[in-house]
Formats: structure tokens, sequence, C-alpha cells
């Protein structure tokens, strides 16, 4: 029986208030080991586009960034064994 690692995968969004339409959401390549650090990361990442994108076009558009995390499928990890070797025939 293997061991079950559960990964959070954080989504951004990002959308117009003015012409209220959202772009399809962005996941990120980092994967989480849990909720609270997902999370965490959806606001600090929000908080770094706002800074990216600034002011001027935030107050213009009414842009607004939202964000999930989506809990990966779990997985087990497995352990991979060789095969048995065939044994050899020998005639006496």
């Amino acid at each position: 029986m293997g061991v079950v690692k559960m990964k959070f995968i954080l989504s951004m969004i990002m959308c117009t208030s003015v012409y209220n339409m959202c772009l399809e959401p962005f996941p990120m390549t980092t994967k989480y080991s849990s909720h609270y650090e997902c999370m965490i990361a959806g606001y600090e990442e929000s908080i770094k586009k706002a800074k990216e994108v600034g002011p001027e076009e935030i107050n213009k558009y009414g842009t607004i960034i939202k964000f999930f995390c989506l809990q990966e499928k779990p997985q087990e990890e497995k352990i991979i064994l060789p095969q048995p070797k065939p044994k050899i025939k020998t005639s006496i």
C-alpha cells in the first residue's frame, strides 16, 4: 500500500467590473501541500498581480482578481520493484 499525498492547485481569475466579464481561470504551476498554503499563496499572488497591473488600469477597468484552490485527485506513490529474474533451465 502506498502513501497518499494530497496537493492543491491555485487558479487565478482576472475580471473587469466595468464590462462584467472574466478571463478563464489560470492554474498556477506550483502545487501546495495544504489548502492553507494554497490560500495564502492566492492572496500573495493577487497582490503581486494588482501591483503589476497598476492603479491606473485597475481603476479604469474595475479589475477584480479572484482565486480558488482545488485539491488534486489523490495519487498513491507506487514503489516499483524489478521483475524477478527468469529461471535458467539446466540439463544434467
